[in-house]
């Protein structure tokens, strides 16, 4: 697999300009509710936009790292790797957390319908994406080569190569 950053720049820098647009709305904006939730929407935005940039950074072509406490052969990838994305699906919270402060202190704005909706719709993907890497988890991570061939979890269930 090839990963061309150089290609994907502008990319990050489109999301970062997203986030910061939302960061710059809750200075801005008049609403606190609002403000609060912009706030944390562009928090998410940051931190999952820096946790694709992590992943991609970890790919590089010719690179192994070997388990040496392992049995057999076992191929790993790095530890920083899963929490940038445990960090990144769990950043998926803090705009529902937010509204639902925002509701809980009455601070006007919380209670838009746009503002429920989307931070809630937001927050069930943030949920889904923890849980699918909570159900991952129960395996180990890596590829393993013994004299019976090739195997290992890729997240998705084993994969055996003879």
């Amino acid at each position: 697999m090839s990963v061309q950053p150089r290609a994907l720049a502008p990319a990050f820098v489109g999301a970062y300009a997203l986030g910061g647009a939302a960061l710059f709305l809750a200075v801005v904006l008049g609403v606190p509710g609002v403000q609060l939730v912009m706030a944390a929407i562009g928090i998410t935005v940051v931190v999952a936009t820096t946790g694709a940039g992590m992943q991609l950074r970890q790919v590089k072509g010719r690179r192994l790292l070997i388990d040496t406490s392992s049995a057999s052969l076992w191929f790993r990838p790095r530890a920083s790797r899963g929490a940038w994305m445990v960090a990144t699906a769990a950043s998926t919270l803090a705009p529902v957390t937010a509204m639902i402060y925002g509701l809980v202190k009455g601070l006007p704005g919380s209670s838009s319908r746009s503002i429920v909706i989307g931070t809630s719709v937001i927050a069930v993907v943030g949920l889904i994406a923890l849980a699918r890497m909570l159900w991952a988890a129960r395996f180990p991570e890596g590829l393993g080569m013994t004299e019976l061939g090739i195997h290992g979890i890729r997240g998705a269930g084993e994969a055996h190569l003879m």
